[in-house]
């Protein structure tokens, strides 16, 4: 503690506070005291404290106006990083037609180029979404009968999904190669070409596709297909018919788990 003597109009500063006590009067025992502080320091008298009579004041907020204001301007300079992106990505795609045009594009280049331009345009679109909203997730339905496929996106769809469908495997595994990965693949087991142990076992031994949670939605059951449950096979596995309501509510579980 530190004792200094003062008398009636000195001050005691102290400047990295920005606060200042002023001696204003000194009679006998007693010290009359002046103290110029900052509105966000709390100045008291000892026995509120003690007697636990003080409440710390909210902070105050800004106006509704002003907090408005901030929020437009974070809004706007958002937004035009979003524009300039995909400016960007025109920009690529437009070189890209002409090179193709002109011959100067060839196929392993042309493919690399379509794939890195899907990936630009799919970091644009979840740029757009708006600050607490809750972002969308993406899903890959592997299924070789159109019309569960259909139903099966589309219930995905109203669950807050970017839904992307594969008739089979192969076809599960060239979305893959060229698009940014999915939160979550569904999968059917049986199915012509490239069935779902074999696409599972694919992308299983992929590390660009780590991470991916694969979800089994099939009429067969898990000993038939003889794909094993956990990181080495799928995550979960729903045997047909599946509640639509049970397997979005599990699906959500899963993705939150991780």
């Amino acid at each position: 503690m530190l004792v200094i003597t003062r008398r009636p109009g000195d001050r005691i500063l102290f400047p990295t506070l920005g606060i200042t006590i002023h001696v204003s009067r000194v009679d006998g025992r007693s010290v009359r005291l002046g103290v110029d502080a900052p509105r966000d320091v709390h100045v008291l008298r000892h026995e509120l404290a003690d007697e636990g009579r003080y409440q710390p004041r909210a902070e105050q907020p800004r106006a509704n106006g002003e907090e408005r204001a901030e929020q437009e301007r974070v809004e706007r300079e958002r937004r035009h990083a979003v524009r300039n992106r995909l400016h960007t990505s025109l920009l690529s795609l437009h070189l890209l037609q002409r090179q193709l045009e002109l011959g100067q594009a060839s196929g392993d280049d042309l493919e690399t180029k379509v794939a890195g331009l899907l990936r630009q345009l799919e970091a644009v679109e979840a740029e757009l979404v708006s600050p607490g909203q809750k972002p969308r997730r993406s899903a890959l339905v592997v299924e070789d009968n159109e019309n569960e496929r259909s139903l099966l996106a589309g219930v995905m769809q109203t669950h807050n999904y970017n839904v992307a469908t594969a008739n089979d495997g192969e076809d599960a595994l060239a979305y893959l190669k060229s698009h940014c990965k999915p939160d979550v693949v569904l999968l059917d087991m049986n199915m012509p070409r490239l069935d779902g142990a074999a696409t599972v076992r694919e992308i299983r031994s992929n590390p660009d596709l780590c991470g991916v949670k694969l979800i089994a939605v099939s009429g067969m059951e898990q000993r038939q297909a003889k794909v094993v449950l956990g990181r080495h096979g799928v995550d979960r596995w729903f045997t047909k018919p599946v509640r639509p309501d049970l397997l979005m509510a599990e699906i959500d579980r899963e993705l939150a788990g991780r």
